[in-house]
């Protein structure tokens, strides 16, 4: 590439192998890619004079002149370039987010610069704030909000952010939601000056200060470094490290002559100079620490403020380092640093007061009450305190969570166009990576035993003293709180190297092979769970995976040997003396599965089940229950999984929380149940693959022994949870009557509870049926008179009718029972009674439930559901609010309350509702309506006339098909349909003729009446066949008396009625007829 006789003032690479350099005032990027035949060549990018560039102000449009570019630096972490000219300009440039473009978004003139500056810092001279020297970008692990530094001539550092000012709820979010960040995602857009931070030594004494006259910087690592003239050919190196103070709530810096890193190993810098290369060592703080006990020892007054200085949790954390180191610590290094060690359990080092000119904090500072000691370590932070929020640092590589993950493989055999796809589990980690974790864990381990600094576990289980002084108490409580804390962290510690161990010795032995013998569900949960959770709660998954380890191996007894003896001394929690018989079982079983059936062959089962039931809890039952399974050994089976249920739940908690009804909001309870279910699943699931084998076979119909094996030892056991889940499964598989053939003494327990949980009415014919074998029905009886009157929401009205029936029929079932026992008689009337009432509120119930729906429907829809009801209760609080004139009736009649106005005012009610409802429909629909209302009603209360009066309804109806324009024949239509006799009728309308003012003063009523009793008396005559002859002689006489009354009144009226002539001529022919009868 030809660079024309140009000089390249800076060039610089980027992580993702991007080039950029300057030539004077022009950026330009080093195109270096192969794209193809004809474009193999590198070419040069100018980016200054992009078609872009000339869209956005830049330096030369502000200043009127170009100037010439010295410096560039990138911040990789965000795919950010900046440049900086030689009068102090700074220019931003974005490779956005993936880092493989480039836009100038922003730019800075020293000008404004100076401006800025000289604004945020008014009382110092303008002058500190021209010709910038360097730029180096503040990446994002030390500061979210912060991007650029830049230094001046004389010392001063300029701290620039690329982001907008924050949103105006920013903070509040923050407060809300600790965890969310609005600057995520973010791209850069302008460029802000955020902090100026003067030269050191110019705020102690600003008048005698010596302005410094930099030329070149350096910032890495928390480290600032600035190369100043000091004479002719003399320069002097300034270097400013925070890692001394990394408690302080601000940014403090020292001026170290040799250099200090926190937490880092001791390294070098190397200077360049004319007169060769210059080496300076920077030393960490655990060094210093190691001098300071070698020279002074740990009572010195220099250990005290060298621990003041950084912190008890900084200084502990420095001592392990120095125990834990194998070489470059003597004895007696080591010896100084463990009583300084427990020297800072006592209030010696903290109540030591130590003259310092810096402020610093105290451990009780720096943490909270309630902080752990991860959350103690959040508060070492970068220099850049107040602007970087600590994120936790996480062990693993930031792009994989999971400790293992799911790799697809294609793979193409021969010539087949089809595609085989294998999907597998390989470890994310190499052994060599494992082994260095367990190298850095190890001697961690080893001094903690060696030393014992956490302590015995007797000191931990002690218990606590009450002291009567309310403060040494809390201290006292504080303290044992501690030691717990550690002995958790201890069991941590050891647990977290024996995983480890564990995945190594898995990796050694192809783990993409051994993971293939996992289930599903654990190659599932294997996917997801990272190593913290692998390490807490993932005690199963590695039983699972040092099973199916075992099982890799499994027929060579030799390899099978090693690994167990290895497990046992690398994992002696994971993989105990019981798992070691478990494997031996395991062994014994798959040799099993090679012998025909013989005595030998049942004592090896019988010694094999032996070994695994004093291992039970570290078995992994599923897989052990197919192996049995595929042996053909079911009652090895029920025996493992009944010790199983048994040894998980040795304080019973299901069981009693089952049997009280309480395990709903008990944690304890909840994990004991699911504990216990999960082994009873095993004898559920091998029930379901013995009846898909019959219904594969073709002979379902047939008897199976293993199953019926199993069932008979379940249900012959003391197990009442494990009879529970047999129940179930019988019941499911339409097996009811093995369930009522068994004599499990849990079964009645089991339909009690089912009934009372609102189960369907098939348990209520379980129990009915469970009874009637054992003849008590009279506790049947009662079970279902107390649950219909349960005040719940698991069951509705319809519900309690029949819960109502069934024991109205299981206590008449009793037979000579009740004429005996006098509280049994009581009892079936108070079933009848309450029977009959619930009927009436099931009839309420559905009457609600077809009006249209409002607040008052649907709360009242609600009550009739959740309980019974007196007759009081439903008079009042349904029947009187929503007007139903038939429940009132119906309350009336079921409690034998009569009150004769009453009643005849709920028919009224009755004929007048329903021709109101029906007022949009034809005449002949609404009649046929009306009929059909009083029909039911007829039906019910007929044999009891002073419920249904007849001839006050006749009246009624006569009255009301005069006003609604009914014809003539509709009085004698619905009479017929409430089965009213023809002399009822016809005595009904010669009263209301004779005595009723309203027909005789009203010549359109009458007509309307004398026409509807020429309709019943043509029915008569025309019928009258049917009727016994002492009652048509007697019924033929009442209609002459009336027909001659008619015609009486016919010949006295004025022409007012219609057709007069031809009525009185048409009664005249009748009675020629009846005279005949």
């Amino acid at each position: 590439v030809p660079i024309d006789d140009t000089v390249i003032s800076d060039i610089i690479a980027t992580s993702n192998g991007r080039i950029f350099f300057i030539e004077e005032e022009i950026l330009y990027e080093l195109d270096y890619q192969d794209k193809g035949w004809f474009s193999r060549r590198c070419r040069k990018i100018n980016h200054s004079k992009s078609f872009i560039s000339y869209f956005l102000p830049s330096i030369s449009l502000i200043t009127g002149k170009e100037e010439r570019l010295v410096r560039l630096c990138v911040d990789d972490t965000r795919h950010i370039l900046y440049s900086l000219s030689e009068h102090g300009s700074i220019q931003v440039y974005d490779l956005r987010a993936d880092g493989n473009s480039i836009v100038k978004v922003a730019s800075l003139s020293y000008g404004q610069i100076q401006e800025l500056a000289a604004a945020e810092c008014r009382s110092v001279d303008a002058s500190f704030f021209i010709d910038i020297v360097g730029i180096s970008p503040v990446p994002y692990t030390q500061s979210r909000y912060l991007h650029l530094v830049a230094t001046t001539r004389k010392g001063v550092r300029l701290f620039f952010s690329c982001f907008p000012p924050n949103p105006k709820n920013a903070n509040q979010l923050a407060s809300k939601f600790p965890m969310m960040n609005w600057t995520e995602g973010m791209r850069p857009s302008c460029l802000r000056l955020k902090h100026v931070r003067l030269p050191p030594g110019y705020g102690i004494s600003p008048v005698s200060f010596q302005p410094l006259s930099i030329y070149d910087t350096f910032y890495s690592h928390e480290i600032g470094i600035m190369a100043g003239e000091a004479g002719v050919d003399i320069s002097n190196i300034s270097v400013f490290c925070s890692s001394n103070f990394p408690a302080s709530e601000c940014l403090i810096e020292n001026v170290a002559a040799g250099l200090s890193l926190y937490r880092d190993v001791s390294g070098k810098f190397i200077i360049l100079c004319e007169k060769g290369i210059q080496i300076i060592d920077h030393r960490a703080p655990v060094d210093m620490l190691r001098d300071v006990l070698l020279q002074f020892g740990p009572d010195s007054s220099h250990a005290s403020y060298f621990t003041q200085l950084h912190g008890l949790v900084n200084v502990g954390d420095m001592i392990l380092t120095i125990l834990c180191t194998e070489c470059g610590a003597s004895n007696a290094v080591k010896d100084a640093a463990l009583r300084l060690f427990f020297m800072l359990s006592n209030g010696k080092m903290r109540n030591k007061q130590l003259s310092s000119p810096l402020r610093t904090n105290s451990f009780s500072q720096l943490s909270g009450a309630n902080e752990s000691l991860s959350d103690i370590s959040l508060h070492i932070r970068s220099p850049l305190f107040s602007s970087t929020p600590q994120q936790p640092k996480r062990l693993f590589r930031p792009t994989k969570e999971s400790f293992s993950e799911m790799q697809q493989k294609l793979s193409n055999k021969g010539t087949s166009p089809t595609v085989e796809v294998q999907t597998y589990l390989v470890s994310m980690y190499c052994i060599s990576e494992l082994e260095w974790l367990l190298h850095q864990l190890t001697p961690f381990k080893k001094v903690i035993e060696d030393y014992e600094l956490v302590g015995s576990v007797q000191e931990y289980v002690q218990p606590l003293t009450t002291d009567r002084d309310a403060l040494n108490s809390r201290t006292e409580v504080a303290s044992h709180s501690e030691r717990r804390s550690l002995l958790s962290f201890r069991q941590l510690l050891f647990l977290t190297a024996e995983v480890l161990m564990l995945w190594k010795i898995l990796c050694e032995h192809q783990f993409h092979v051994i993971a293939t013998l996992l289930t599903a569900q654990s190659r599932s949960s294997l996917c997801s769970t990272n190593l913290c959770n692998i390490v807490v709660n993932g005690q199963r998954l590695c039983a699972d995976l040092i099973t199916c380890l075992i099982r890799h191996y499994l027929g060579d007894n030799a390899t099978t040997t090693v690994l167990c003896n290895e497990l046992r001394d690398c994992c002696p929690s994971l993989f105990s003396v019981d798992d070691a018989n478990t494997t031996k079982a395991t062994e014994m079983i798959e040799e099993i599965r090679r012998l025909p059936p013989c005595p030998a062959r049942t004592e090896m089962l019988v010694e094999a089940i032996k070994l695994l039931k004093s291992g039970i809890q570290k078995i992994n039952l599923p897989v052990i229950c197919q192996l049995l399974y595929e042996v053909d050994y079911v009652e090895g089976i029920v025996d493992l999984v009944l010790e199983r249920a048994e040894r998980d739940d040795t304080k019973l908690l299901a069981v009693m929380a089952y049997k009280n009804h309480c395990g709903e909001n008990d944690i304890f309870a909840q994990e004991a149940f699911a504990r216990r279910n999960g082994a009873y699943k095993c004898i559920i699931d091998t029930l379901d693959r013995l009846m898909n084998d019959q219904k594969t076979a073709g002979t379902v119909d047939l008897l199976n022994p293993s199953k019926d094996l199993i069932i008979k030892k379940v249900l012959e056991s003391k197990d009442e949870l494990a009879n529970v889940a047999m129940f179930k499964w019988l019941l499911d598989n339409d097996l009811s009557n093995v369930v009522l053939q068994s004599k499990s003494p849990f079964l009645e327990s089991f339909l009690h509870r089912c009934v009372e949980e609102g189960g369907s009415s098939r348990y209520l014919d379980l129990l009915w049926r469970f009874h009637e074998r054992n003849g008590d029905h009279v506790k049947a009886a009662s079970l279902l008179y107390q649950l219909a009157q349960r005040e719940t929401d698991a069951f509705d009205i319809q519900r309690r009718v029949s819960y109502l029936s069934q024991a109205a029929m299981c206590i008449q079932s009793a037979g000579s029972q009740i004429d005996r026992d006098v509280e049994l008689h009581d009892l079936v009337v108070e079933i009848r009674d309450k029977l009959d009432v619930a009927q009436i509120q099931l009839a309420v119930r559905d009457l609600v439930q077809s009006m249209p729906k409002t607040r008052g429907t649907v709360a009242a829809k609600q009550s009739l559901e959740k309980q019974l009801y007196t007759v009081q209760e439903l008079f009042e609080r349904f029947a009187i609010p929503l007007d139903l004139p038939e429940i009132k009736l119906a309350l009336c009649f079921c409690s034998s309350t009569y009150n004769e106005s009453a009643i005849e005012e709920f028919y009224t009610e009755i004929i007048d509702k329903e021709l109101f409802s029906s007022e949009s429909e034809t005449r002949e629909v609404r009649i046929q309506r009306l009929g059909a209302r009083l029909a039911g009603l007829a039906k019910k209360y007929s044999l009891v006339p002073k419920y249904f009066p007849l001839e006050i309804i006749l009246a009624k109806l006569l009255n009301r098909g005069m006003r609604e324009g009914f014809t003539p024949s509709f009085f004698h239509f619905i009479g017929s349909r409430i089965d009213a006799p023809l002399n009822a009728m016809v005595d009904s309308l010669s009263n209301m003729f004779r005595r009723d003012p309203f027909y005789q003063k009203n010549s359109t009523a009458s007509c309307y009446l004398m026409r509807s009793a020429l309709h019943v008396i043509t029915k008569f005559t025309e019928n009258s066949s049917s009727t016994y002859r002492q009652c048509k002689t007697a019924l033929a006489s009442k209609c002459l008396d009336l027909i001659a009354a008619f015609l009486i009144n016919l010949s006295q009226a004025k022409s007012t009625v219609p057709d007069q002539k031809k009525l009185a001529e048409t009664f005249k022919s009748l009675q020629n007829m009846l005279e005949n009868i």
